[in-house]
């Protein structure tokens, strides 16, 4: 990976990959196969795909704001405690 932070159970990298192919597939699925053209668009395909997972929790009756609090101790774990995905 590009950073130093600590891989624990050194999976990080491979937790990356699986979000970029979900990401990729989430592209498809809205835009199709051009999506994939220029994938320096990732953050805003990344961006995307929350506003709609924002939707899906409002279906689901889930809140978010829930689901983030559990990603963020998964990434505090994944990390060490030391991750900056979730500072500021």
């Amino acid at each position: 990976m590009r950073n130093n932070l600590p891989d624990p159970d050194e999976m990080n990298l491979q937790r990356a990959l699986w979000a970029k192919a979900a990401l990729r597939e989430f592209a498809i699925q809205v835009n199709g196969p051009q999506a994939l053209s220029d994938m320096r668009q990732l953050d805003n395909v990344a961006a995307s795909f929350l506003c709609d997972l924002a939707h899906l929790a409002d279906a689901r009756g889930w809140k978010l704001v829930d689901l983030l609090r559990v990603a963020r101790a998964r990434y505090d774990l994944d990390t060490a405690g030391v991750g900056e995905q979730f500072e500021g």
